[in-house]
C-alpha cells in the first residue's frame, strides 16, 4: 500500500437537491488533485460518431485516479460520479472542502469546422501567485508535450487563457477567468487547469484517440505523468493561511436594546484574499471567560452585520470581540482573532448603562439607581463530584425593581450560604438567560451540626437601594434535597437548610452467575461471580458500597470473611480459601449490604443456588470429595452418585460371520441422576443371560455410536435352543451406587416386541417382552 501517515477526510456538500460525498484516505503530506470529468448526467457534452464527450472524460479521469492510487505523494478525488452533473460552483466548492491543491478538468474539443484538430490547455492568467500562473503554465506545457508524444499535435505551443467578459474580479482585483471550472476554484485560492485533448468533430482525432479504451488510457497516462511530474509546484502551507477582520461600525441601536456592528472579514488563502465560505462566529468574551454569542448576517462581499442584546452584557465585566473563521480546513491555525476596538469611544446608552470602548475593551458604566432585589428559588440539588465530595447547586430568578418596573440585575448578584451563628460561604453564580442564574458551591469542610440559609445580595455599588439583599425563601422545595456526604443528606425544614444522617431501606437480592473450584499453592479455594441488587422504594439499584460476604456453617461454628470486588455495574467477584475445612459440615454464603446507611431488616440474605445452572450440581472436588451446591447449601460428598439406568432398543439384527450366527443391534441407555436424564460418563456393560440357568452369563460387546446410543453384538452359535434368554444392561461407572443401576432390556413398546427378528439354523428367533425365544 502506498500510504503511510493516514488521515481520513469527509467532504459533504449540500447544494439544492444535489449531494456530493467524497470519502478519501490519503497520506497527510499528499498533494490533493480534484479530477473533473467534464459534463455528465443530462449534459452529454459534444457528440460525434456515436461517441459522447461525458463518457470519454469519465474514463480518462477515472484512469488518472487509478494511476494516482498507485503513486506515493498524490491523491486524486473525482469531482462527479459516472453519470451525474454537479454544477461548476459545486465542483469548485468540492475542491475547497477537500483541501485540494489543484483542479484538473478533462474535456474533448468540438468545432463546426470539422478540419480543426489537436490539443489545447487553458490556465488562469492571474499572476498574483506563482501557483496560479507559473505552476499552471508548467503543468499545461507538460500536458501538451505528453499528448504530442501519443500523436496529438498541439494547436498552440503554450497554454492559453481566456478572461471573463462580465467584468467580474477576483478578490485581489485581477480580472477573473472566463471558464467557470477555472474561476470557481480560484475564488478559494485553488488553481485550475482545463485540458481539451483533441477534437471529437474531427474524423482523424476521433478514430485515432477516442474510439477505444486503450486509446483513452494512453491520453489518461499522458495527463497523469504530467501532473505527477509537476505536483510539487502546487504544494501550499495551510499553516500560513489566516483570517483577518476589521470592525467598521459599533454602536447602541436607536431602540436602546441592542449592541450592533459591522465587520469586514477576510480569509487569506495562499496569499490571496477570499470571501469566507460561510458566516464567521462573532462573540463577546469577558476577561473571566464568559461568552456571549452574537447574531451574524452576511451583508455582501466581505462585510457582515452582527448584534446582541444589551441585557446580555454584565456591567461588572469587560469584553473583547472575538471573530472566528468558519473554514478550519484551509485555515487550520490562524482562524480566530480579537478585533481591535480602539480607545475612548462612546457607543451609546440605555436607561441603566453607558456603553463605551476603553483601552480596546467594551465596558458598561452603571448609572446610579435604586433597585430593590427580589428572588425566587427554582431548583436546589446536591451532586457528588468525587469521593465523598459534594456540591450544592441550584437555579434562582433574581429581579431588581426600579421605579416599579422588573429589571434584570445590572450586575450579577452574589449568593451566600450562611449559618444562624454567622458563618458565611460565598457561592459561584452565573447568569443563564434573562434573569435566571445558576449557582453552586462546595460543601466540603462545612459544619453540618448547624442550620443554614441562602442570602442573595446586589453588590453593585451603583445600586443605592436599602433593600438590595434578600433571604431566599426555600419553603417551596421538597424536604429531602440530596446527599451531602456519603452518610449525610441535605434537607429543608421550616425554610432552613439542615444536615441529617443519610439512611435508606435497601432490601438486598442476589443471583449467582459463576462458581468455580480451584487451587493455588496446593490450597483449594472457591470463587465466582454474583449479581447483587438493592431494592429501594420499589426500584432496583446498584449498591453504592460493595457488599460483604461470609462463608458460614449451618451449625454456626464457622463464620469467615469472603473477598469481594466489583467487576461491573452490579456484578461482583468473590473468592475464599477452604483448605482444612471440616467436610462433615454443610455450609452457605451469606451476603450483606456494605452500606452503613442501609437500615433495612432485609439487607442480609443467604445466597441461593436454586434457579441457576449450579443448583443440585457437582461443581468441583475437594481432595477425594465432590463439592455439591444444593438450594443454598455447599456440601462435601463422596465421589459416588445414584444413577438409575434405563434403556430402549433401537435396532436388532441377526447375522452370520464365518458360518457362526450372531445377534447385534443399537440401544439407547440413560442414567437418571437427581431426576435428570444424563448421558453415562462410562460406556455401560451388557450380558446375554439364560432365564433358568444362571451358569449361562455371556459378555456382550458394547461401543458408543452417539450421545447416549450404543452398538452391541454377541455370537450365539451353539446356543441351547430349548431355553429362553434375555439381555441385561448395567452402568459401567463404578461410582454409580444405585440399586437400579442394572436392568433387563425390554422389547415392549418397540418395533421388535413379539416379532420374529431372524433365524438360527431352522429356528425362528422371536423377541417378546424381555425374552429371546427360539421357535421351531
Amino acid at each position: 500500500m502506498k500510504k503511510k501517515s493516514i488521515k481520513i477526510f469527509l467532504s459533504v456538500i449540500f447544494v439544492t437537491i444535489l449531494v456530493l460525498m467524497s470519502t478519501n484516505v490519503y497520506a497527510e503530506d499528499d498533494i490533493i488533485v480534484i479530477l473533473d470529468p467534464g459534463h455528465g448526467g443530462n449534459d452529454s457534452g459534444a457528440i460525434a460518431g456515436g461517441i459522447y464527450e461525458k463518457d470519454v472524460t469519465w474514463k480518462i479521469a477515472k484512469r488518472v485516479k487509478e494511476i494516482f492510487d498507485g503513486t506515493p505523494g498524490i491523491t486524486g478525488i473525482l469531482a462527479r460520479g459516472k453519470d451525474n452533473n454537479p454544477s461548476l460552483y459545486e465542483r469548485g466548492l468540492l475542491a475547497k472542502n477537500s483541501g485540494a491543491d489543484l483542479l484538473v478538468s478533462f474535456h474533448i474539443n468540438s468545432s463546426s469546422n470539422t478540419s480543426a484538430y489537436g490539443s489545447e490547455v487553458y490556465i488562469t492568467d492571474d499572476p498574483h501567485s506563482p501557483r496560479f500562473y507559473e505552476a499552471s503554465n508548467y503543468l499545461g506545457k507538460s500536458v501538451l508535450d505528453n499528448l504530442r508524444g501519443v500523436g496529438i499535435v498541439p494547436r498552440s505551443y503554450r497554454p492559453l487563457f481566456r478572461k471573463s467578459t462580465d467584468g467580474e474580479l477576483y478578490s485581489d482585483g485581477f480580472l477573473s477567468d472566463y471558464y467557470g471550472i477555472i474561476r470557481n476554484p480560484m475564488y478559494y485560492g485553488i488553481p485550475g487547469v482545463l485540458i481539451e485533448h483533441c477534437f471529437i468533430s474531427n474524423w482523424g482525432d476521433r478514430n485515432s484517440f477516442l474510439s477505444s479504451d486503450s486509446q483513452l488510457n494512453r491520453l489518461a497516462e499522458a495527463d497523469a505523468r504530467a501532473i505527477i511530474a509537476n505536483k510539487e509546484r502546487f504544494r501550499i502551507n495551510r499553516e500560513n493561511n489566516s483570517m483577518n477582520s476589521q470592525i467598521t461600525k459599533l454602536s447602541v441601536n436607536s431602540a436602546k436594546t441592542h449592541l450592533t456592528g459591522e465587520v469586514i472579514v477576510v480569509d487569506w488563502i495562499n496569499d490571496m484574499q477570499a470571501v469566507p465560505k460561510s458566516n464567521p462566529t462573532i462573540k463577546l468574551v469577558s476577561t473571566d471567560g464568559e461568552t456571549i454569542y452574537c447574531y451574524v448576517q452576511h451583508k455582501g462581499g466581505n462585510t457582515y452585520y452582527f448584534d446582541t442584546w444589551l441585557s446580555n452584557i454584565d456591567s461588572s465585566k469587560e469584553y473583547k470581540i472575538e471573530i472566528s473563521a468558519a473554514d478550519r480546513v484551509n485555515i487550520p491555525v490562524h482562524h480566530t482573532m480579537y478585533t481591535p476596538l480602539g480607545n475612548d469611544k462612546f457607543l451609546g446608552e440605555d436607561e441603566l448603562y453607558n456603553y463605551l470602548i476603553k483601552n480596546q475593551v467594551l465596558v458598561s458604566e452603571t448609572k446610579q439607581y435604586v433597585g430593590d432585589l427580589n428572588s425566587e428559588i427554582q431548583k436546589l440539588n446536591t451532586i457528588k463530584v468525587s469521593e465523598n465530595k459534594y456540591y450544592i447547586t441550584g437555579e434562582i430568578i433574581a429581579v431588581e425593581w426600579i421605579n416599579g418596573k422588573s429589571n434584570v440585575p445590572r450586575q450579577t448578584p452574589a449568593i451566600y450560604l450562611k449559618s444562624n451563628s454567622g458563618d458565611s460561604r460565598k457561592l459561584y453564580i452565573k447568569r443563564l438567560t434573562g434573569n435566571t442564574y445558576y449557582f453552586d458551591g462546595s460543601l466540603e469542610g462545612l459544619d453540618m451540626t448547624k442550620q443554614y440559609y441562602l442570602e442573595i445580595i446586589s453588590e453593585n455599588p451603583n445600586n443605592l437601594s436599602t433593600s438590595k439583599n434578600q433571604i431566599v425563601n426555600l419553603a417551596k422545595l421538597q424536604k429531602v434535597i440530596g446527599r451531602c456526604q456519603d452518610d449525610k443528606q441535605l434537607e429543608i425544614q421550616e425554610g432552613k437548610i439542615i444536615f441529617n444522617d443519610y439512611t435508606y431501606i435497601g432490601n438486598i437480592n442476589s443471583q449467582l452467575v459463576k462458581f468455580n473450584v480451584g487451587k493455588a499453592n496446593n490450597a483449594t479455594y472457591v470463587s465466582g461471580e454474583i449479581i447483587v441488587v438493592e431494592w429501594v422504594n420499589g426500584l432496583s439499584t446498584v449498591p453504592e458500597v460493595a457488599p460483604t460476604m461470609r462463608f458460614k456453617s449451618v451449625d454456626g461454628s464457622v463464620n469467615i470473611d469472603v473477598f469481594v470486588t466489583a467487576t461491573g455495574t452490579n456484578t461482583y467477584y468473590f473468592d475464599r480459601y477452604i483448605e482444612g475445612i471440616d467436610i462433615s459440615k454443610e455450609y452457605y454464603f451469606e451476603i450483606e449490604s456494605g452500606s452503613k446507611s442501609n437500615i433495612s431488616s432485609s439487607k442480609i440474605m443467604n445466597v441461593k443456588f436454586d434457579g441457576t445452572e449450579y443448583n443440585n450440581k457437582i461443581v468441583g472436588k475437594y481432595h477425594d470429595k465432590n463439592i455439591k451446591l444444593s438450594e443454598q447449601k455447599i456440601m462435601f460428598k463422596d465421589d459416588t452418585y445414584v444413577g438409575n439406568i434405563n434403556s430402549g432398543l433401537v435396532k436388532f439384527n441377526v447375522g452370520k460371520a464365518n458360518e457362526a450366527t450372531y445377534v447385534s443391534g443399537e440401544i439407547i441407555i440413560v442414567e437418571w441422576v437427581d431426576g435428570l436424564s444424563t448421558v453415562p460418563e462410562v460406556a455401560p456393560k451388557m450380558r446375554f443371560k439364560c432365564v433358568d440357568d444362571p451358569s449361562i452369563n455371556l459378555e456382550v460387546f458394547v461401543t458408543t455410536t452417539g450421545t447416549n446410543t450404543y452398538y452391541f453384538d454377541r455370537y450365539i452359535e451353539g446356543i441351547d435352543t430349548t431355553k429362553e434368554y434375555y439381555f441385561e444392561v448395567e452402568s459401567g461407572d463404578t461410582k454409580n451406587i444405585s440399586e437400579s443401576k442394572s436392568m433387563n432390556v425390554y422389547f415392549r413398546g418397540t418395533d421388535y416386541n413379539n416379532t420374529i427378528v431372524g433365524k438360527y439354523h431352522d429356528y425362528n428367533i422371536r423377541l417378546s417382552e424381555q425374552k429371546i425365544i427360539f421357535e421351531k
